[in-house]
């Protein structure tokens, strides 16, 4: 039975996704009000579907969903803000902007999950290439940095010798 984490501290809108799901069956939603809920929530269930509000208290949602992420639970970002998506695009989490039809987000339940997931894996991809970039540019510091320290000590030896 697929298990589905609502992060929302707006009771009506968990009520509104949670009555949604109930009425079709064969699923658990589970229920996040804050952040650091969530995050609890994520690391003891590690559910199907994360469904994250961006405002929410204690935690941000793009924090919660990037934890989710690691933990490779598809994630969704929710926002009542239309404009908050062009901002929110930077982070290539999937965004439903409220008002939503919650019958329609439960019927393509499986679209959802497997579109969450491609662009969760895609994201997960730009984060390790990111990582692996910043590590060979710290090696490449650390190099020059040696280098640079190499050539100051030869050149205080080299005015050491001409100054005698």
């Amino acid at each position: 039975m697929p298990n589905i984490l609502v992060v929302e501290d707006d009771a009506l809108v968990y009520e509104t996704i949670s009555v949604g799901f109930s009425l079709r069956g064969g699923f658990t939603v589970d229920h996040a009000a804050d952040g650091y809920h969530a995050l609890a929530i994520l690391e003891a269930s590690r559910p199907d579907l994360a469904l994250i509000d961006v405002g929410l208290p204690k935690a941000s949602g793009v924090d919660v969903a990037s934890r989710a992420l690691e933990l490779g639970v598809p994630a969704v970002l929710m926002t009542a803000y239309g404009d908050a998506t062009e901002k929110l695009g930077r982070y290539r989490f999937p965004i439903l902007t409220k008002p939503f039809r919650v019958a329609e987000l439960v019927a393509r339940f499986d679209d959802v999950v497997s579109e969450a997931t491609r662009l969760n894996q895609l994201l997960r991809a730009e984060v390790a290439t990111a990582a692996a970039l910043r590590a060979e540019a710290q090696t490449i510091h650390r190099s020059i940095s040696d280098d640079i320290g190499a050539l100051s000590e030869r050149w205080a030896g080299l005015c050491e010798k001409l100054l005698r």
